[in-house]
């Protein structure tokens, strides 16, 4: 998402939950709409959107908390930074930001005076219970445990470090690795199968489409 994108989705949001507040964001349409009877004959432009972001944080407050939640800033496109600029904005007694995000070193930098809680940390032992219980029901798997227990914990290891705490980035990886296990894959294998898997979770998907395509491929 781009910095104009997050600003028009916060907008949207708000209005969505509170329609009154039109007014006190967009005074100036307000006035089209006592001159024409129409409130959006024109469409919104970027200077406006910020201005209406501006009259949000100034105006709101006086009767409205705003609680803003943003779900993968890591995923938003263009400048974190210029996006993080935009939340501070926000910095008030009335608003409060709730940001989720993976650990990038310039998303850690830019937020690094802002409480956290790390969702890896809180997460740790439920995913390793979830790889070793799905590991554990492939009996490749299990025989590869018994020859190389060492190299199966690292092979563990490695996968829930590299999540981040991403549930659903777990249980796709340990599909595709499980897929590898009924391919007669070595340890070795598996773990280059995980070193070359995106953390990102649109990459992911592609790769395991990609994968799947030229699997169906090979069977054909």
């Amino acid at each position: 998402m781009s910095e104009e994108g997050m600003i028009r989705t916060l907008l949207h949001s708000a209005l969505r939950e509170a329609p009154e507040l039109w007014s006190i964001l967009f005074p100036s349409k307000m006035e089209e709409f006592i001159l024409f009877s129409d409130l959006w004959s024109q469409p919104i432009t970027e200077d406006e959107a910020r201005e209406a972001l501006q009259n949000l944080i100034n105006g709101a407050g006086q009767d409205y908390r705003l609680f803003v939640f943003i779900d993968g800033l890591d995923e938003c496109g263009g400048s974190c930074e210029e996006l993080i600029a935009i939340l501070r904005k926000f910095s008030s007694s009335h608003v409060k930001v709730c940001v989720s995000s993976r650990t990038w070193i310039e998303i850690k930098g830019l937020l690094h005076l802002s409480p956290k809680i790390r969702l890896e940390a809180l997460t740790y032992g439920d995913i390793e219970r979830y790889v070793t219980t799905r590991f554990l029901q492939s009996v490749g798997f299990r025989e590869r445990q018994l020859e190389s227990p060492r190299e199966v914990n690292s092979l563990i290891e490695a996968i829930m470090l590299k999540a981040s705490g991403v549930f659903l980035w777990v249980t796709l990886v340990t599909d595709y690795l499980i897929d590898g296990l009924k391919d007669g894959e070595k340890l070795a294998q598996l773990q280059e199968r995980l070193n070359v898997i995106p953390e990102d979770l649109e990459a992911l998907f592609q790769k395991i489409l990609t994968s799947t395509k030229e699997e169906d491929r090979r069977s054909t």
